[in-house]
């Protein structure tokens, strides 16, 4: 025997689809009444919801699931969409999540926020490595691909121009891993890349100017076949080692 319409919760259904931080943020909707039924019954509901502008709210139950719909630019498991099937609930009964539901059931937020993002990649020289080694698997779709080393093996002391040619050639063959996926893993080689121009910029001043070229155009030669034959440079990932680059050259001198 099916359960009604007038039983089911429809917070619930959301739930386990809906990130932590947006499940907060629709209850502080609710707290604020930015979210006002105009239209309800035991199977849909309408509503207006206000925020920056007012969108258009509605739920339904349908075939056993949860439809839902609103006007803002999320468009689904928003905040608004949230707040409007805890409100839904209440009229009918049926008590919100628990805090500890809510943290057990839905989605936590991601290891490296948007605003870390975007931070690392105004900032590249001094950004968080990590940061762009895991960007691409915030992106709530992914596909089976290798974890690779954060830098390849470094000796201890001054780096010579032969240790230079090795660690990058180490980086390329990661490439020919198995599962090794041009998209997924384009954030680690660029970070195990950088890594190894943040050695380098750490005795810069030790080389002579003719090392310095030198090293610039192995540095050059090699970011322009990660590029080009490696990775998928689909997020703009370049940035960073052409900061790199770029900041090698101004102080070649």
């Amino acid at each position: 025997m099916t359960d009604k319409p007038s039983i089911l919760s429809a917070a619930r259904m959301l739930l386990y689809r809906s990130g932590v931080e947006s499940w907060r943020r629709g209850e502080q909707y609710v707290r604020e009444g930015k979210v006002v039924p105009v239209r309800f019954d035991d199977t849909s509901i309408d509503a207006v919801a206000h925020g920056t502008q007012d969108y258009a709210v509605r739920l339904a139950f349908k075939h056993g699931g949860l439809s839902r719909s609103c006007s803002c630019p999320v468009a689904d498991f928003c905040k608004h969409e949230i707040a409007l099937a805890i409100l839904w609930d209440e009229q009918r009964g049926i008590t919100r999540p628990s805090g500890d539901e809510v943290q057990d059931v839905a989605i936590p937020p991601p290891d490296i926020s948007h605003a870390e993002i975007m931070s690392a990649f105004r900032d590249p020289l001094n950004a968080d490595l990590d940061v762009i080694r895991f960007a691409a698997e915030q992106r709530g779709w992914g596909r089976p691909h290798a974890r690779l080393p954060d830098k390849p093996k470094m000796a201890d002391g001054t780096l010579t121009l032969e240790d230079i040619v090795r660690l990058l050639d180490d980086i390329g063959g990661w490439s020919v891993r198995r599962n090794f996926d041009p998209y997924f893993c384009a954030g680690e080689m660029m970070a195990a890349f950088c890594e190894v121009m943040r050695r380098t910029m750490k005795q810069w001043e030790t080389f002579d100017s003719d090392m310095k070229e030198q090293i610039i155009v192995i540095f050059e030669s090699f970011e322009e076949e990660l590029l080009s034959e490696l990775i998928d440079d689909s997020d703009g990932i370049h940035e960073f080692s052409t900061a790199h680059i770029e900041y090698l050259e101004e102080h070649s001198e």
